[in-house]
Formats: structure tokens, sequence, C-alpha cells
């Protein structure tokens, strides 16, 4: 079961994948817990990354977080700095991904430590998938004994089930909006045709755990009605045969 929900889950991640793309001006992206992902910046002006600069506001929070600065990593004796690096392209890769690093991800860039902005921004969205297991119960019917008062409760069988969240980016561009609904659509679909062939094979051990003693059988005679009539059949010698001439 934990073998079929992981497949699952790397297909969905892996139509995300392909949802991802520019929207606008703005990237969005889509990564998984504990994958590795890199932030493309698309304004870089120096190659060894000397000018750039990320910033981050995380999802749900107005509170902007310097990450790189001038190409050096700021946030230091973090946990979460030493998930950060520079790529040669100047790129921001995070490294085992959690669900707090969903987010807006802007790269600038500045030509002096003091001086302005130079160009515009390359905000990048990151979005996070997250699942979570949760255990259902039914009974085993793989007991040959009627169930009756008195009797021990049939055995429990506990069927986890999957459950799927994506941790967005603040407001994701209507682009976008749609691309995810459609995968989500997509989801939804095959959870739906997992819980009725569940339901469908419930059904089915129900019909075959009935026990012997319950079985009514039944004969039924047939008598026919019209007996066979005794046919008195004429000697040959006795036949006569006529012509008629028209």
């Amino acid at each position: 079961m934990a073998d079929i929900h992981h497949s699952f889950l790397g297909l969905l991640v892996t139509v995300l994948y392909l949802l991802s793309g520019v929207s606008g001006e703005t990237l969005s992206m889509f990564s998984r817990v504990g994958d590795d992902v890199s932030l493309p910046c698309n304004n870089v002006v120096y190659p060894n990354c000397s000018s750039t600069t990320w910033i981050y506001n995380r999802a749900g929070s107005k509170v902007t977080i310097e990450e790189v600065a001038l190409g050096k990593i700021k946030v230091e004796k973090t946990e979460r700095a030493d998930r950060l690096s520079l790529e040669s392209n100047c790129s921001l890769h995070v490294s085992d991904v959690s669900a707090e690093d969903a987010g807006l991800y802007t790269c600038r860039q500045f030509l002096t430590e003091t001086g302005p902005r130079h160009g515009g921004d390359a905000p990048v969205h990151l979005s996070v998938l997250t699942r979570s297991t949760a255990s259902t119960a039914r009974p085993d019917f793989s007991t040959t004994s009627p169930y009756s008062a008195g009797s021990p409760p049939l055995n429990q069988t506990h069927i986890p089930s999957l459950v799927l969240s994506v941790t967005q980016t603040l407001i994701l561009t209507m682009g976008v909006g749609v691309a995810v609904g459609a995968a989500v659509c997509v989801v939804a679909a095959v959870i739906i045709a997992r819980r009725r062939r569940t339901k469908a094979q419930m059904t089915a051990d129900d019909s075959i755990s009935q026990p012997a003693d319950r079985i009514t059988y039944s004969s039924i005679d047939h008598f026919n009605q019209n007996p066979h009539h005794r046919v008195d059949v004429q000697d040959e010698d006795t036949v006569t045969y006529s012509s008629v001439i028209p």
C-alpha cells in the first residue's frame, strides 16, 4: 500500500512539474517535501553573482527575509541556512524542502553594496506538496463463523488512505490556478475510482462469507400435463394412393 501511495504521489508531482511555468512575469514552481529545488534568477548582471540578492516572503506572512546578499548566504546560524546555496548561474538551491519553504522568492540585482536596485525583480512562487495518511476500519470478512450476540467482534482491518495537500504561495495567477485545478480534478478522479473498487471488493467478500447453515435448498418437480398420445398407424397394405388432375 505504501508503494502505491508513493508511486501515486510521484505521478502527481510529475504533473505539477509539467504545469510549472511563467505566468506573466512570475515563475511558479512545485516541489515535494524532502526533494531539492533550484529557483532560477532571470535578471543576473554579474556571472559571479556578486550583484545578486535573494529575498523571501513565507506563505501567509508579510515578513521579508533577506536570504542572500550580494552573492553570499546571509541567514547564518539557522537550520535553513544549511539547506540554502547559490549555484553557478545565481539560482537559489533549496535542499530537503519542507512545507515551511513555500512562499515568494525574489531575485534582485544591486551593482554596489549601498547603491540602488538595478533593473526589475525576478519573482518565483514556490508551492510545496505534502502528504499525510489516515486510517479507516472495516470488518475483516476472512472469518468463517457468523457473528452473534455474546461472541467477540469481527477483526478490524485498518486501510490507510492518502491525503494530499499543497502549501501554495500567496495568490497564484489565473493561469496557474486553472492548471492546478485541472491536476486536482485528475487526482480526485483517481481517488474516487480506487474507493469504488474497494467498496466492490468488500461487497464480494461479504457474499462469499455467507454461513453455510443459512443456505436454503429447494427442489422442483416438473409434471408434463400433455402426455404423449398413442397414434395407430395402419399397415402399409391398406394404404391407398390417388392422384388429382386439375
